[in-house]
């Protein structure tokens, strides 16, 4: 599911070290319990959003964008630092709707 949406989408999948790829069933900054966050190619999906399958139950839509964030960190792009200034930078413009961000990409693709 994940690698043909990567490569329908001119991404190319074969970078990701798949054996590596970790979702945890637990949030990773204690003060935010509500969002998926990926940090260093591994997912910390929240309990309310966890599956253990995401291709037969759960967000799988979720889990495609989170997917691409950790396509982003194969690639070499600094997800986390830039996860960071785009979330902390929303007032001035939407990361999601803003072509160029890692935001707007994971969301793109994760529609596709």
């Amino acid at each position: 599911m994940v690698k043909e949406l990567l490569s329908a989408n001119g991404l190319d999948p074969s970078i990701i070290q798949w054996n590596d790829v970790r979702v945890v069933n637990a949030q990773f900054l204690e003060l935010d319990s509500e969002h998926a966050i990926t940090p260093d190619g591994a997912i910390f999906m929240p309990p309310s959003d966890y599956s253990p399958d995401y291709s037969v139950q759960g967000n799988a839509g979720l889990f495609k964008h989170e997917m691409v964030h950790v396509y982003q960190y194969y690639r070499g792009d600094f997800v986390s630092a830039t996860g960071l200034w785009e979330q902390g930078t929303k007032w001035f413009r939407d990361p999601y709707r803003t072509p160029g961000t890692q935001e707007y990409e994971a969301t793109k693709v994760s529609h596709y």
